[in-house]
């Protein structure tokens, strides 16, 4: 049998309510330029400002959707 294996996916909480936030700019660089697609599902709260989407954007971000 073979299986066939689209894209690979990499799922986490929201990136927003991490501790450590400031390195998701730095992860969704890394990445891109692997030739993966980076998207975020944050929650919906006002965490989500769009300065840091634009940082996160600015750095690789392709796709968003809310939760």
């Amino acid at each position: 049998m073979t299986a066939v294996i689209g894209r690979p996916s990499l799922a986490s909480h929201d990136a927003f309510m991490r501790f450590d936030f400031e390195r998701a700019a730095t992860w969704s660089g890394y990445a891109a330029r692997a030739g993966l697609t980076v998207a975020l599902t944050p929650s919906g709260t006002a965490v989500a400002t769009p300065g840091r989407l634009e940082e996160l954007k600015g750095a690789g971000l392709s796709r968003i959707a809310v939760s």
